[in-house]
């Protein structure tokens, strides 16, 4: 929350405006005492985690030999984590195994009173890599504590000898651990300059504190209580403002200080600009730091952070420590652990804003609603010790009066509110990294998915918006007390949620307190004195702005920041009411010296440390939709679809990365995962990109086991690499060796491609599946992640030889037999029924129609008889001795039957006496052609495999000595092999050119 809050009890308050004063950060810091939101916060600390039980069976380890330091001390020797991150090929999960090989310890009894100053120090006689510890040394024992003078008690130590350069760590724990001191820690230097200060920064309510010495000097710790704070003058040990109330004011502790002693191990990523990354550690790990590029700190913890991520975060933050930043630039980011002596278990993970990871198509923006009237909450969404309940929050209606304003004036309020938050996120887009996706004045489109964009919506024009009804709606409610909520405060959102993962929270700005008319409350508007040309609606209009804006800022992300510096951020935290209004030196609203409170860079406060770039985490956080989906295949299992496929690996289905607008054909369809069916078009009717065509360059759905090679025609929509399989023996598996496109680089259009079919048992008959591939990427598989393209599956038919064959079963028939016909065409595999005609040489005729019982296999019966001659009866009529024959419509020549002559293939006057002939790889038929007499005829020819064409002598007459050349093959290596008779050798040519290789005898 804002953390506003303040009373109506009448005290004595100061003024609206609290000037900045020259005062260094460290002494910023320790004059802003923690809230009480902020103790609440630090005491839910879940204490020490241990390790988990299988922390030493992580995959990364540190390099650092345990037991050893300086491999890893320092940013410049940060251990890269290679291959971490959200890329494509990264790892977005680490989990590390570390060892803090700390100093050996040395240990004091507490030291006697009075040490209450700079010049009464106990000094500690501490050398480097020296660590010493004091185990229930005391506060309130001292002559100024609350048995004392009662102006507070404070034990200072003394480091003598310190370098520029040295580490100084504190750790300054309670004792009782839980119910007894609220210890804060200070260094000051030799002159008492205040140098750094600490509360809560440990676990629970415990103060840790690492300072590195910036010259060489000595330097002093100084122990005390929270309720009394720092002494006024540190050389003066009565110069407390008092013990106070609190118990937790005094008791005992235990104190650690080190010098040099602590092992700093430093880890290196590379994020790309909109990275989350979260850090979480374990067992040994006290803190976790995170550094930006240039070295800046971003953001150090102690403390688990879980409690503050809302439930939807997938940050990790149940640890010791717990911390997380959006990367604002590409670059090198660090991540150090520092604790105690031991091993240590640090996650690693790494995210892309949530909005940015929705379709595309589905338009996903940030919608920020601001509700002026009245809703009723849960109090306990706030605040988790709350019970569970509905709180009604009252309208902006009913605080107009208060401000002298009525029910007419209550639209221009909203508008001048309006006009502040917009104007503060509008910001956003025109400085942060991340584009701009809407333009700020119009509400057009004007940028591309994933640029900075976000929908400012308010309940005057848009009444009845909620997150049922609303995508990606989170509301920030203006109205309301601290008595109708049951928490003191001003504003208050439901969490800290570092790359808005959750886009449906709430936030609260009371108006109560803003809009008292009691002259003694601080934050009240009606106190703040106004220029004569502004308004208390102007003032409303950015105050209650600004406080909007700031509650949207921490569910969008953002932590708090110092409030007390020159730099006045919308995310400062509260209870500096001038600040967030921008009020100048002269105290008044709507003079020349006021200044525009936005969102910026400033340091965090309360429990960390760091430099917090509040407009780029929320230029990626508010990230509009960018996620053009993946194209996933439809094969049905066992082939690998799905994303857990195949489930013994990591590779996942197929899928391809949408939005590059490479596609096989022109439609694509984007899934969250495959969608596995018996047809392969479970995803839609996106197959468009291959089609099958038959020797006759006719569209088909199926191959035939006599076709020596296929064809498919590719369409691309742009340049690329295909892959291709199928799964020929119908096992279930794309295999290597069925792999009938790689790496093939297609151009935009259509391409045409031929691929050898296989033979005997490598082809199933049956239905099959195919897989296609195109991808910019080469060297893709059948299964993994693929940068763009797309993947379609097909499911297709092997069937039976294209050569059409009828035959009866069994060959040999008497009259009076069933008899039973076959045929096999694989021209007719989507053909339900062929009719056969079957005749005898008696005369008769039958037509018999045979029934398809798969992949061009057709079969059925006729009964005949040896009875008078009737033709059509659809019985036989036949006697012994004559015979029977059967023919049907052969697809290929449109008419004959078995054995019918279909015309010449290589024409008369080619060829002298042919005496083998082969196909080859390439489909060209290959004649040897040879005749004793005549030795011009000894050579082999070649033919064009579809037409018959002549194309050459492909062994010259004559070559490496053939004469009469008969059978020929091909070998494995491509070669070709031929008997020359006349000669009693096997000769072998070249099987691209025809070369005679060598002395071309292979075997004689």
């Amino acid at each position: 929350g804002s953390g506003f809050g303040s009373t109506e009890d009448g005290r004595a308050v100061p003024p609206p405006t609290i000037l900045v004063s020259a005062q260094t950060e460290a002494e910023n810091r320790a004059t802003t005492p923690a809230s009480e939101e902020d103790k609440e916060i630090s005491s839910k600390d879940l204490g020490q985690i241990e390790n988990p039980v299988d922390y030493l069976s992580f995959a990364t380890n540190e390099n650092e030999t345990i037991g050893t330091t300086g491999s890893n001390d320092s940013l410049g020797t940060a251990e890269l984590i290679s291959g971490f991150g959200t890329g494509l090929d990264d790892d977005p999960e680490v989990d590390l195994a570390g060892f803090l090989a700390n100093a050996g310890t040395q240990t004091f009894f507490p030291f006697p009173e009075d040490d209450g100053s700079i010049t009464l120090a106990n000094n500690l006689g501490l050398s480097l890599g020296g660590q010493i510890q004091i185990f229930g040394a005391t506060i309130g024992n001292g002559p100024h504590g609350s048995t004392g003078t009662d102006t507070g008690d404070f034990d200072f130590y003394q480091l003598s000898g310190v370098q520029a350069g040295e580490l100084i760590t504190i750790s300054v724990e309670d004792a009782t651990q839980f119910n007894g001191l609220d210890p804060i820690v200070a260094i000051y230097s030799s002159s008492g300059s205040l140098l750094d200060f600490d509360d809560d920064g440990g676990n629970f309510l415990d103060s840790f504190l690492t300072y590195t010495a910036p010259l060489d000097g000595d330097y002093y710790v100084m122990v005390g209580g929270f309720g009394t704070g720092l002494p006024l003058d540190p050389f003066d040990p009565a110069s407390g403002g008092g013990v106070g109330a609190n118990s937790s004011s005094e008791g005992t502790y235990d104190l650690t200080i080190g010098l040099n002693a602590v092992d700093v191990d430093y880890y290196a990523v590379e994020l790309e600009a909109g990275d989350i990354l979260g850090a979480n550690v374990f067992g040994a790990g006290q803190t976790v730091s995170l550094y930006g590029p240039s070295g800046t700190l971003l953001f150090e913890s102690s403390r688990f952070l879980s409690d503050l991520y809302p439930d939807d975060s997938p940050l990790p933050g149940d640890g010791n420590a717990s911390a997380s930043i959006v990367a604002a630039t590409t670059g090198t980011y660090y991540i150090s652990v520092t604790g105690v002596y031991g091993l240590y278990d640090l996650e690693l993970r790494a995210f892309r804003p949530e909005l940015e990871t929705q379709l595309a198509d589905t338009a996903a923006v940030q919608t920020l609603y601001i509700d002026f009237d009245g809703a009723t909450v849960d109090p306990s969404i706030f605040n988790e010790f709350l019970p569970s309940s509905d709180a009604a929050l009252s309208p902006l209606s009913s605080f107009l009066a208060n401000w002298g304003l009525s029910a007419a004036d209550e639209e221009a309020v909203i508008r001048a509110i309006m006009a502040t938050v917009e104007e503060n996120f509008a910001d956003i887009g025109v400085q942060g990294n991340n584009g701009e996706y809407f333009d700020p004045v119009t509400g057009a489109v004007i940028g591309n998915p994933g640029d900075y964009g976000i929908r400012i919506l308010n309940s005057w024009d848009n009444p009845g918006l909620d997150e049922f009804n609303t995508p990606n709606l989170s509301r920030v409610i203006v109205g309301g007390t601290i008595n109708e909520l049951g928490i003191s405060t001003i504003g208050i959102a439901e969490s800290i949620d570092v790359g808005n993962f959750d886009t449906t929270e709430s936030a609260v700005v009371l108006l109560d307190l803003l809009s008292s008319t009691n002259p003694a409350v601080p934050d009240s508007l009606n106190n703040i004195i106004r220029n004569f040309s502004s308004t208390i609606t102007d003032l409303i209009g950015v105050a209650v702005g600004n406080i909007v804006a700031h509650e949207a800022g921490h569910f969008f992300g953002l932590w708090h920041t110092n409030n007390f510096n020159s730099s006045s951020q919308i995310i400062d935290q509260g209870g500096n009411i001038g600040n967030i209004i921008g009020l100048g030196p002269d105290g008044f609203f709507g003079t020349a010296d006021d200044t525009d409170v936005d969102f910026g860079t400033d340091f965090l406060t309360s429990s960390f440390t760091g430099s917090q770039d509040s407009i780029n985490t929320l230029a990626f956080g508010l990230s509009t939709a960018a996620n053009y989906g993946l194209d996933f295949g439809d094969a049905p299992d066992p082939y690998p679809t799905l994303l857990g496929d195949p489930a013994d690996t990591t590779e996942g289905g197929a899928r391809h990365i949408l939005g590059a607008g490479l596609t096989l054909g022109s439609t694509v369809d984007y899934e969250l995962d495959g969608q596995p069916s018996s047809d392969a078009l479970g995803d839609g009717l996106d197959e468009d990109g291959v089609v099958f065509l038959d020797p006759d360059d006719n569209l088909t759905t199926s191959i035939s086991a006599s076709d020596a090679f296929a064809t498919i025609e590719v369409t691309a929509s742009g340049d690329g690499y295909l892959q291709g399989w199928i799964d020929f023996n119908r096992n279930g598996v794309w295999e290597d060796s069925e792999q009938i496109v790689t790496d093939l680089f297609v151009t935009a259009g259509v391409n045409s491609i031929s691929f050898a079919v296989p033979t005997g048992s490598d082809f199933e008959i049956g239905d099959t599946y195919a897989r296609f591939r195109l991808s910019t990427q080469a060297g893709l598989g059948v299964t993994g992640l693929a940068p763009d393209g797309e993947v379609e599956d097909y499911q297709i038919s092997l069937t039976e030889t294209r050569r059409g064959v009828v035959y009866f079963d069994p060959d040999v028939y008497e009259a009076g037999d069933l008899i039973n016909i076959v045929v096999t065409d694989g021209d007719l595999a989507d053909a339900a029924t062929v009719n056969v005609t079957v005749t005898s040489t008696g005369g008769d005729s039958e037509t018999v129609v045979l029934t398809a019982t798969g992949f061009g296999r057709f079969e059925g019966t006729i009964q005949s008889s040896p009875g008078t001659l009737v033709v059509g009866n659809g019985v036989l009529e036949v006697v012994f001795g004559e015979t029977i024959t059967a023919a049907y419509a052969d697809a290929d020549t449109g008419e004959g039957q078995p054995g019918n002559y279909l015309g010449e293939f290589v024409p008369v006057g080619l060829l002298n006496s042919p005496r083998d002939l082969v196909f080859g790889p390439n489909g060209n038929l290959y004649v040897s052609n040879g005749f004793e007499t005549n030795g011009s005829d000894n050579s082999v020819e070649r033919f064009n495999g579809q037409t018959g064409e002549a194309e050459g002598s492909f062994v010259i007459p004559g070559s490496g000595g053939i004469r009469v050349p008969n059978g020929m093959a091909f070998g494995p290596d491509g070669n070709l092999y031929v008997a020359s008779s006349g000669t009693s050798e096997i000769l072998r040519y070249d099987g691209q050119t025809g070369a005679i290789i060598g002395s071309g005898v292979f075997a004689s």
